[in-house]
């Protein structure tokens, strides 16, 4: 009933303002613009400052109900079909939004805002990927990410407009408060829609693997499975790659004291000490952040040592263990104290590569050279 009496309003007024020959504001869009004005400004300065382009009866429905708060996803099921959804409104000098900028930004929040915004964007609202900042950016910015969810599933990975985002930067450095779960969720959703995004650089010429050891996640386990995501979808390259001045990963994450599964996962995926630029030999020359990366490599070794050799052994073994004749012929426990020998030295610790890799390529190496000093026959022999 309202509504109806609303555009009787508009109506009467569009009319009065012809038959005097002048251009009269239907009561409505000054209600809108007033209503505008109140909820996302709220400054007097600006009062006045809201315009509204020309837009049909739907579209003035749409954006009523969304001021008023009562617009649900089945009213706007019906009204999206033959609304104008490419509306903008400049809002200030500074704002310029579409119908799903003003619902994501209404305080507080549309019950159904999210159902409401799929239903505008299936029904061709604006590319949420494109404009300065694009709406996608914007809902990630703002911490939003149920919304920016909803709008990934109407972005083409394909898109012109995705990598120069650098969504992943923004994950990285905004919204801190966020759950750890949920902002590892959200970089996982991004990467699976394009990996490609993994290795664009920010003006600082830091990837998203920099920016995230610069801003670590509040978990531990979070950081941990952050790296292996990072690493797993991107390149291994990244590990030891460095940013404008000159910093690796690995020490982005030791200078800051939370940061410990930072650490471990760059170390357990190779990233090079040397790199970083941490001394060789003595404690001597380290500062605070180089002494933790050594103690945190050193932690992990302590940790994952003997775990890796067992596994690197069986695996290479593997072929023996249903050869009984090797069993027989003592050649399996000529291969075991020929391995258990060289075990008992030092494993290169900088070499820049996954601890478990080098370990693998040794135990393949020195299994193969045993193997063939044990099987051989007498010198000279046939």
């Amino acid at each position: 009933m309202g509504a109806a009496l609303s555009r009787c309003d508009d109506a009467c007024a569009h009319l009065l303002g012809a038959e005097e020959g002048e251009m009269r504001i239907p009561p409505r869009r000054q209600r809108l613009e007033d209503q505008l004005w109140e909820m996302y400004l709220d400054d007097e300065r600006w009062r006045g400052r809201v315009t509204l382009p020309q837009m049909n009866l739907n579209t003035q429905e749409i954006l009523w109900e969304i001021l008023e708060g009562t617009l649900t996803a089945q009213r706007a099921a019906t009204l999206v079909t033959g609304a104008e959804l490419r509306v903008i409104v400049q809002i200030g000098d500074s704002y310029q939004w579409g119908l799903v900028e003003l619902i994501m930004e209404r305080r507080p929040p549309l019950p159904e805002a999210c159902e409401i915004i799929d239903l505008l964007l299936q029904a061709g609202a604006p590319d949420v990927t494109a404009g300065d900042p694009s709406s996608l950016k914007h809902a990630i910015t703002r911490g939003k990410y149920d919304v920016a969810t909803v709008m990934l599933r109407h972005v083409n990975q394909n898109s012109p407009n995705l990598l120069r985002l650098h969504l992943l930067h923004v994950v990285a450095r905004e919204n801190h408060d966020i759950q750890p779960a949920v902002k590892l969720a959200m970089v996982s959703s991004l990467v699976e829609l394009h990996p490609g995004q993994l290795l664009e650089r920010d003006r600082n010429h830091r990837l998203p693997i920099h920016e995230f050891c610069r801003h670590p996640l509040s978990s531990e386990a979070a950081q941990e499975g952050l790296i292996d995501l990072l690493v797993r979808d991107g390149d291994r390259y990244t590990l030891n790659t460095t940013d404008r001045a000159g910093a690796t990963p690995l020490q982005l994450a030791a200078s800051d004291l939370n940061a410990s599964g930072l650490l471990r996962g760059l170390l357990r995926h190779g990233a090079n000490l040397w790199s970083a630029g941490v001394p060789r030999s003595s404690r001597l020359g380290r500062v605070e952040w180089m002494q933790r990366v050594v103690d945190a490599h050193l932690a992990y070794l302590r940790h994952n040592l003997l775990r890796l050799v067992r596994r690197s052994l069986n695996r290479a073994l593997q072929p023996l263990w249903s050869i009984r004749a090797a069993t027989d012929n003592g050649i399996l426990r000529e291969i075991k104290m020929k391995i258990a020998g060289y075990m008992c030295n030092a494993i290169p610790l900088y070499l820049p590569a996954p601890l478990r890799h080098r370990i693998s390529k040794i135990t393949r190496l020195f299994i193969t050279a045993a193997l063939e000093r044990t099987t051989a026959g007498p010198q000279g022999a046939c």
